[in-house]
């Protein structure tokens, strides 16, 4: 004889051949017969041991065995007693088809019949904004090359010193190219960015954080755009500068000076033209010379007597110089 388990059910005594069904010395029924004393009787027949039932007429199989679960109780507690914190049941049942067995006939982990559970009638909710993070911008300054130099001219300093008294000497001065303007462009960059915040919706009765379904509504942006300034003083767009002058316009930076011999001068008559009369008065041409190679001319009276006798003035005749006046 074989003893098979039913779980809730009493034990069952099963012959070799499976047709007796008993319980210890309860005779149950006879497995062979199935009527509407024997309703509800159960057998297991053959050596695999498939359990049967009499329905009031016929042996039927059970359907395979399994877990059954009712739907959730409601929860237990509300919003206003421990913020909604309770507990929700479920009927759990080891079945065979419709009828309840032993949990043994079923097979994996029976399911929990209890959990917590939150009720959140009553709660309330609001939406909670942290403050907005610094800018991620990073402004700088970006700066062009400059320009080439535009209205710049030739300046001059005063001539100097003469490099010799006399003789023929040299002087220089300055001579450069001043006063032009060039320009480049001078922009503030990267000065968009952006700013982050925390948002959460919060449950007021106990300032947790829940499921933003819950504060409904528009959620607040957890980001904005935003910019920023470039710092410190802005980079001048416009310069001096000394270049872009006209070499074929340059001022000389040289010249010569004090070219006067260094002779001492002393003027003296080199010599006389001859008189344009021989009596009577004429004129006749003196030469000069200051000894330092400067030379010049004049004229004066000659030959003044009176023409005729001997008494007349002659300077090419030492005897009668006397009578030139």
């Amino acid at each position: 004889m074989a003893e098979a388990t039913t779980g809730c059910l009493t034990p069952l005594t099963v012959d070799a051949d499976g047709d007796t069904v008993a319980t210890g010395s309860v005779q149950i029924g006879d497995a062979s017969t199935c009527n509407g004393a024997s309703e509800g009787l159960i057998r297991y027949k053959g050596s695999v041991g498939f359990p049967q039932y009499c329905d009031g007429s016929n042996w039927r199989h059970f359907a395979p065995t399994g877990w059954y679960t009712s739907s959730w109780s409601a929860c237990s507690n509300s919003c206003t007693d421990a913020y909604g914190a309770g507990t929700q049941t479920r009927t759990v049942e080891c079945r065979l088809g419709s009828t309840q067995v032993d949990d043994s006939f079923c097979q994996g982990t029976k399911p929990a019949s209890s959990q917590s559970c939150t009720n959140n009638s009553g709660c309330t909710y609001t939406w909670i904004t942290g403050g907005w993070s610094t800018c991620s911008a990073s402004p700088y300054w970006n700066t062009g090359s400059w320009g080439s130099c535009q209205g710049a001219s030739w300046q001059t300093g005063s001539w100097g010193s003469c490099s010799v008294s006399c003789g023929g000497g040299t002087q220089s001065r300055s001579v450069y190219c001043s006063g032009g303007t060039q320009a480049r462009s001078v922009t503030c960059e990267g000065t968009s960015g952006t700013q982050t915040r925390t948002v959460y919706c919060r449950r007021d009765q106990d300032g947790a954080s829940v499921s933003g379904s819950y504060c409904g509504g528009g959620k607040p942006a957890g980001s904005q755009s935003c910019s920023e300034s470039c710092s410190g003083s802005q980079p001048s767009s416009t310069q001096s500068c000394n270049s872009g002058c006209s070499s074929s316009s340059q001022p000389a930076s040289s010249q010569s000076c004090n070219t006067q011999s260094c002779c001492t001068p002393s003027d003296q008559i080199t010599s006389t033209g001859s008189c344009s009369a021989s009596c009577g008065g004429g004129t006749q041409t003196v030469y000069w010379s200051d000894g330092c190679g400067s030379t010049w001319t004049t004229t004066q009276s000659c030959n003044t007597q009176p023409c005729g006798g001997g008494n007349a003035c002659d300077w090419n005749d030492p005897a009668k110089i006397v009578n030139c006046k």
